[in-house]
């Protein structure tokens, strides 16, 4: 974060909290990482859902902390050869959700 605030007259630097295996028995030790990222300023929250042995409850949980936080949500689905079949596996996971203010899954 100290980097990001050195370097804002040069250059617009994201920080995104990227949680890795929330799903698993290290799962509450990555949450609470995850949400003291977003509460030190981390700019958004992100996830690998086809790397997640339950990956509707990495959704869930990234969608949960975006909207608390009112952080933008950065779902990397694209990592297979058919991104847009992924991708409509978990559109239903964001309907009837509501962005954070300003924001966009």
């Amino acid at each position: 974060m100290q980097v990001r605030e050195q370097l804002r007259p040069l250059l617009d630097i994201e920080n995104v909290a990227f949680p890795n295996r929330l799903g698993s028995v290290q799962g509450r030790r990555g949450r609470k990482l995850l949400a003291a990222a977003l509460e030190e300023g981390a700019d958004a929250i992100g996830g690998t859902p086809l790397a997640e042995e339950d990956q509707r409850a990495l959704i869930d949980e990234v969608i949960r902390l975006a909207l608390r936080y009112g952080h933008l949500l950065d779902l990397h689905i694209d990592e297979s050869e058919s991104p847009v079949g992924v991708a409509s596996r978990f559109r239903p996971a964001l309907s009837g959700r509501t962005p954070p203010p300003g924001g966009r899954f």
